[in-house]
């Protein structure tokens, strides 16, 4: 199924997509942890599979993860 991505911005970085970027729909809450929200719409974020795939794993692992601004520069 497909999701209509109602913003132009990555969920956990924050830059703006453009045309050929890998994107990927991510479960804010985890569904292992909370199987009954999979596919309810609220609990879904679009983001790239880069920062899916290394800043949502280490969140998930409870390491510290600098926070960025829209610009991708680390915020003080």
């Amino acid at each position: 199924t497909k999701m209509k991505c109602k913003t132009a911005r990555c969920a956990l970085c924050g830059k703006l997509f453009v045309r050929e970027d890998i994107k990927v729909v991510d479960h804010i809450k985890p569904r292992r942890l909370f199987p009954a929200l999979a596919l309810v719409e609220s609990n879904l974020q679009v983001c790239h599979k880069l920062c899916h795939d290394s800043v949502k794993s280490k969140m998930e692992k409870g390491r510290e993860i600098p926070l960025t601004g829209p610009d991708g520069w680390p915020v003080d």
